[in-house]
């Protein structure tokens, strides 16, 4: 299996958003068991995920809120 052709097709993307069929969730479920690359590059999106979601909540708490007053 080429992984990084798997890691690039989007299917990562389409899991952590939920997007994912069953079958492709239990596919790249069970490819993240077998290969290290596929799961470091889902831990790593989701952590990127995560960051933009906390930036994103820092300005607007900091400089939205200021724009609603």
């Amino acid at each position: 299996m080429n992984t990084s052709e798997y890691i690039e097709s989007g299917i990562i993307e389409t899991y952590v958003l939920g997007m994912a069929s069953p079958e492709e969730a239990a596919e790249l479920e069970a490819l993240c068991l077998e290969f290290p690359e596929i799961k470091a590059a889902l831990n790593a999106f989701e952590e990127t995920l995560e960051k933009n979601e906390y930036g994103y909540r820092h300005w607007h708490y900091r400089w939205g809120a200021e724009k609603d007053s």
